[in-house]
């Protein structure tokens, strides 16, 4: 659990690891978690525990309007050496929350969850076993979704250009 109310921390150190691969790092800016660089892919996991295989990444995001730069969202069985993670993407260009599978860099959609995008909400994506399931404000979106194409990893945050997460 990281609250990230705390001081500014460029790149965002702790108990947190930056990466994987060549993505850029996030930081803390004014208790909220953000990219280190405005345009790019930002990602970080967690690194204070060893994860079991059901785990799950929440926040609260505050989401960005349609037509702006801005998305990301909360990973789970994230790995720490390469581009892998199933990701919770909230996109305010997309109809709601998108479950995307992402390994070796290749992303694929498992569901799009139509539903309004407000401001700020709290999102959660959980997995135990092979069943995934998206959160809103402590309600599940849509149906359960099941892939077990990753077995294990870290959860983490994703961020791509300017959103920002509590």
């Amino acid at each position: 659990v990281d609250s990230f109310n705390r001081a500014d921390e460029s790149p965002i150190a702790g108990n947190w690891t930056n990466g994987p691969g060549s993505f850029d790092s996030l930081q803390i800016k004014n208790n909220q978690v953000t990219g280190l660089t405005a345009t790019g892919q930002n990602a970080a996991f967690y690194n204070a525990v060893t994860w079991p295989a059901d785990q799950y990444s929440e926040g609260q995001c505050i989401v960005g309007t349609a037509g702006t730069a801005g998305d990301g969202g909360f990973a789970v069985r994230m790995a720490s050496g390469a581009e892998t993670c199933y990701l919770m993407d909230l996109d305010p260009d997309s109809a709601g929350p998108e479950l995307l599978l992402v390994n070796a860099g290749v992303y694929s959609s498992l569901t799009l969850i139509a539903t309004s995008m407000p401001s700020t909400s709290t999102f959660k994506l959980e997995v135990i076993g092979d069943t995934l399931r998206m959160y809103k404000d402590g309600a599940q979106l849509g149906g359960d979704i099941v892939d077990a194409t990753i077995a294990s990893g870290n959860a983490g945050i994703f961020i791509f250009d300017s959103s920002n997460f509590s």
